[in-house]
């Protein structure tokens, strides 16, 4: 699974430094931070609609760091393709709500569902960032 999420964020990197990409690229990308990497991508993509003072966050807030690292699994979820759903499987587990078994991966959500407006979905690379920032505990 690992192997295949490196791939995958090599993938990424190589459209990125191809020019396809205007996002931060190289060894920088391996460890995202949400300063640097993230909140930009929140920014044009989540935070017009999910803001601590907005009629449509429907719960979920993502104009600071503290609301978007307690709310990173369910916001990967809507904002990725199912296939770097399923290579980062083992970090997007759920946190159970109840005395539940695990669930399964992403299982509330509709995966690459947010945001709604077509044009506005997340590259792959800032998609492979938002996983990896997940993956490596969500720094600051």
């Amino acid at each position: 699974m690992a192997r295949r999420a490196l791939s995958i964020l090599g993938l990424a990197l190589g459209l990125a430094a191809c020019g396809s990409e205007d996002a931060n690229t190289g060894a920088d990308a391996l460890s995202p931070n949400y300063t640097q990497h993230i909140a930009p991508i929140l920014q044009r993509a989540c935070v017009p609609c999910h803001t601590s003072d907005g009629l449509r966050a429907g719960g979920v807030e993502l104009d600071a760091y503290e609301s978007a690292k307690a709310t990173a699994v369910k916001d990967a979820c809507t904002a990725v393709t199912p296939d770097l759903i399923t290579a980062y499987a083992d970090v997007l587990k759920p946190v159970p709500r109840t005395d539940a078994p695990d669930r399964a991966t992403c299982a509330d959500w509709a995966p690459f569902s947010m945001p709604p407006a077509a044009l506005d979905k997340l590259t792959p690379f800032e998609q492979v960032l938002l996983l990896r920032w997940i993956e490596t505990g969500a720094p600051q």
